[in-house]
């Protein structure tokens, strides 16, 4: 087999994993009922807004839909329908009887209903792995598509290698794990290395897709949605 190509210098190697706390998973539903699928990609841009970072508590919740959610939804939906779409997430989230009052204190004027689509059949998960210096994208994509979708696997169906940030070096068994998944995705390839990264992976028989990261993470999204019918 050919050399291992080495990433840009910094941090150490991590496979991540994660698991979600509940609220975000009713948060997700919520956002599915109204958006259908394109909910994954504004939820994913929101908490990416909000720090890459995952609500622990029902007054963060409040701070991400009124905050990263609401302007996501105003530049995709516009304002109007933005206004509406967050009252329809806070008082779906107040009847689900959340254990706290943060929601339920939440203001409900200008309240309008709004015609709604159904919330997508559920789906078989998809074991991923993300190899990155930090957890970010994998907590991203966790939140943004949830675990009916998504789970952290050692042996995936899709790796995911995230050149935008890279660990210090590539362990050499991940030849062997991208050869035995469907897909493996460079995503960053504008960077440099990424050539090297994907010849090598081929050339241990992986069946390599490259993404550049100035698209956004709306095509890992539909790669993953795509393998969980």
């Amino acid at each position: 087999m050919g050399e291992i190509p080495a990433p840009r210098a910094g941090g150490i190697r991590h496979a991540a994993s994660v698991t979600e706390p509940a609220i975000i998973g009713v948060l997700r539903e919520c956002l599915e009922a109204e958006l259908g699928d394109g909910a994954s990609s504004v939820l994913f841009r929101a908490l990416a807004r909000w720090g890459g970072r995952v609500p622990q508590r029902f007054a963060d919740l409040v701070d991400v839909i009124h905050g990263p959610l609401r302007e996501e939804l105003a530049r995709t939906e516009g304002e109007a329908r933005a206004r509406t779409l967050v009252e329809v997430l806070q008082e779906r989230l107040r009847v689900s009887e959340m254990p706290t009052g943060t929601l339920a204190a939440a203001p409900r004027a200008g309240f309008e209903d709004a015609p709604t689509r159904a919330l997508p059949r559920e789906r078989g998960p998809v074991g991923v792995r993300v190899i990155a210096q930090t957890k970010t994208l994998a907590i991203l994509i966790s939140s943004a598509l949830g675990p009916e979708r998504v789970l952290p696997s050692r042996e995936p169906r899709v790796l995911l290698f995230d050149l935008s940030d890279p660990p210090a070096a590539w362990d050499p068994a991940l030849q062997g794990v991208a050869s035995r998944a469907e897909v493996t995705l460079l995503y960053g390839a504008e960077v440099d290395g990424a050539r090297a990264l994907e010849e090598w992976l081929l050339e241990g028989g992986a069946q390599v897709s490259t993404l550049a990261s100035e698209h956004g993470v709306g095509p890992i999204l539909d790669v993953l949605r795509a393998r969980a019918p």
